[in-house]
């Protein structure tokens, strides 16, 4: 099942699910504190969280939000997470660009 919803206001409970899965869309966002936070408000402690965005990008109106690196997502998640399971960049083999990918556990 498919669920359409704003990714700063998400209508699920606290802690509802194991696991958070989001590529390439929380760059697209347009209050990056309120999505951090919704994110991690879905997913119990314990959980993960695995998240994929471009990064060293020139912002648009559609692509707003450039995390700059691997660290610099993981920063924007430490209120947020505890253990890192995996922080890397990596070159994206179909735009040609470079993306950051991190999973962590929810704390």
């Amino acid at each position: 099942r498919i669920t359409v919803m704003d990714m700063h206001r998400m209508r699920f409970p606290d802690a509802r699910f194991d696991a958070l899965y989001s590529c390439h869309s929380l760059e697209h966002n347009f209050n990056r504190e309120a999505v951090l936070r919704e994110f991690a408000r879905v997913v119990r402690p314990g959980g993960f969280l695995a998240i994929e965005v471009p990064v060293r990008f020139t912002p648009t109106e559609s692509d707003r939000d450039d995390f700059g690196s691997a660290e610099g997502l993981r920063a924007a998640f430490a209120p947020y997470i505890g253990d890192v399971l995996l922080s890397e960049e990596f070159t994206d083999n179909e735009s040609g660009g470079t993306s950051a990918r991190l999973i962590a556990l929810r704390t």
